[in-house]
């Protein structure tokens, strides 16, 4: 395993409320900036390319608030 969690082995997949979404240069940091309140369900699929089978993904129910 990939001791940095920004080593070009690790490949990483995020999706908000079901829709795959681009990532800025650092692919392990996301940054939600909401236009409106709500339920937001964002999920994270990381693999590692150079080995088989090794994988892990985690979803998280957020509650966002646009009050300052």
């Amino acid at each position: 395993s990939p001791k940095n969690s920004v080593s070009s082995q690790l490949d990483y997949a995020w999706t908000v409320n079901g829709t795959a979404i681009d990532t800025p240069a650092v692919k392990n940091v996301f940054s939600v900036r909401p236009e409106q309140g709500g339920v937001a369900e964002i999920k994270i699929s990381v693999d590692n390319i150079q080995k088989l089978f090794q994988a892990a993904s985690r979803t998280l129910l957020l509650t966002l608030d646009t009050n300052e």
